[in-house]
């Protein structure tokens, strides 16, 4: 993949990070069009940049939002 595409990818996914909490499965279901893949580096990119904690039923949230 190139890294334009990546930062493409990237991009789409904080945004639908930061409509609220979510689980993995929840990111893989939305990207649903995209390769595997992809979808995983451009993960692991996010996962490397961005902090997350878990709510009480065990999703994903950004840190600055949960609290």
């Amino acid at each position: 993949m190139s890294q334009a595409k990546n930062a493409d990818l990237v991009g789409k996914v904080m945004e639908f990070i930061r409509k609220g909490p979510f689980f993995f499965y929840d990111i893989t279901r939305h990207f649903a069009d995209e390769e595997y893949r992809d979808l995983l580096v451009a993960w692991s990119d996010i996962r490397s940049e961005e902090k997350f904690e878990r709510d009480e039923d065990g999703r994903y949230i950004l840190a600055e939002r949960a609290s």
